[in-house]
């Protein structure tokens, strides 16, 4: 009949209608599946990658100094010659503080008690020398925290004469590179291709690849690429005027535009001979205004209420004129 006609019509229609929604979700099960097989190579890839790099982790470093910086200091460098660094093409800006003066000498922990007169203060480890040191790597923090938080891409390394791992050009490299990998999809490429192209000869990442790799993600980034390498002079001879020197040269000859390059150090004879000539920057870090003068005053202030509250006020005002005028700038 005409009405069982239309019932037969309508159940097809039903019919076709789960049909539809049944391979649908087929469709998106297969695609989900995909998806899913996809994020696990890739962070299967990423584990095998990270493993052949064995890049140096700088973080825990880096993390304690920035938890021994004073807050609210060092905000006087964004801005001036800092902002006139960032938009030049292949800039290198050297921050550097004056060598003899930079350099500790553990002998003078208890100069400043000595000179006042004071004979049982030895609970007080805050010296000039400690001062210079402590104050300079504040600012150091200061500036790959400030870095960091650009838009751009950034990768940096510290080197410390304590850690012999940290100078190695090759480890080095390894950490620039794993860094910027991890900024954009195009650095990331490039890391993997340098990764399979050596994998099938059973090769280990050596300096040269890897300086190929790092030149291609600098001129092949979407944003700008900067790199901080922190404390040059605690790269020792002969390393330093062998690998790390030609390095920078060499990397500041590519005249990338889109490259900018900071590097801090003690203002050594070998490393002012080779960094001078490259700098399109540089600041002096003991040519001290009142902002700076006043981060060193708030740093001494409260290291001061920290070790010496027990000392009476006149002590602690000559103590701390002293130590400010020691420091000289650091």
């Amino acid at each position: 009949t005409k009405q069982e006609g239309l019932a037969s019509l309508a159940e097809i229609r039903v019919a076709t209608e789960g049909a539809k929604v049944a391979s649908g979700k087929a469709q998106l099960a297969s695609e989900n599946a995909k998806v899913v097989s996809e994020d696990v190579r890739e962070m299967i890839v990423g584990q095998q990658v990270t493993s052949w790099l064995a890049p140096y982790d700088n973080g825990p470093r880096y993390h304690t100094l920035l938890k021994s910086r004073q807050s609210g200091t060092c905000e006087w460098f964004v801005g001036g010659t800092y902002q006139q660094w960032l938009d030049t093409s292949n800039g290198l800006f050297w921050l550097h503080g004056n060598r003899e003066r930079a350099i500790v000498s553990h002998e003078s922990k208890f100069l400043i008690a000595a000179q006042l007169g004071q004979a049982k203060v030895s609970c007080c480890m805050i010296s000039s020398s400690s001062l210079v040191v402590r104050c300079s790597t504040r600012f150091r923090s200061f500036l790959v925290e400030h870095l960091i938080t650009q838009k751009e891409c950034v990768a940096y390394h510290l080197f410390d004469f304590r850690a012999p791992d940290t100078y190695s050009v090759l480890k080095m490299l390894s950490s620039l590179v794993y860094q910027l990998g991890t900024t954009s999809e195009t650095c990331h490429g490039q890391l993997e291709k340098v990764y399979y192209q050596l994998r099938r000869s059973s090769l280990s990442a050596d300096q040269d690849s890897l300086h190929a790799c790092l030149l291609e993600m600098i001129r092949t980034s979407p944003r700008r690429v900067i790199i901080a390498l922190d404390a040059l002079d605690e790269f020792p001879n002969p390393g330093r005027k062998d690998a790390l020197l030609p390095f920078l040269r060499q990397l500041k000859a590519d005249a990338m535009d889109n490259l900018r390059l900071v590097v801090t150090s003690r203002r050594e004879a070998d490393i002012h001979h080779a960094v001078l000539p490259l700098s399109t920057h540089s600041l002096d870090l003991h040519d001290v205004p009142e902002s700076r003068a006043d981060d060193i005053s708030s740093y001494i202030a409260a290291q001061l209420a920290l070790h010496c509250g027990h000392w009476s006020a006149d002590t602690c005002v000559r103590v701390k004129q002293t130590l400010q005028e020691r420091a000289d700038g650091m």
